[in-house]
């Protein structure tokens, strides 16, 4: 992707702001995602004020990881349902297309 495509968007977390390269398109997403991080990691700090930023970052990584591992398994499980309802309403229409030409004869 050429550089004219990145641009650098400035996104606070836990107080300290980072700079990130980004495509121009995505940097409201990107400022999505910091501001969920951000609410994680605090959250997380919440619980124990002595707790050292790398072990609130690696707690809310874990978290989000866990997050997105429960969210995949629902969407596949919803995958496969709906598989097998496509294939049971095909098994309808086949036999209803079949009643239909019976009765025309």
């Amino acid at each position: 992707m050429p550089n004219s495509e990145l641009d650098i968007t400035a996104v606070n977390i836990m107080g300290r702001e980072f700079k990130i390269k980004c495509p121009k398109d995505k940097t409201a997403e990107l400022q999505k995602a910091a501001a969920y991080l951000n609410g994680k990691m605090k959250d997380i700090q919440h619980g124990d004020k002595s707790i050292t930023m790398d072990r609130i970052a690696i707690a809310a990584a874990l978290n989000i990881a866990h997050e997105l591992i429960l969210e995949k398994q629902h969407s596949q499980t919803n995958t496969s349902h709906l598989k097998e309802s496509n294939k049971h309403f095909s098994n309808l229409k086949h036999k209803l297309d079949q009643a239909l030409a019976n009765s025309a004869e």
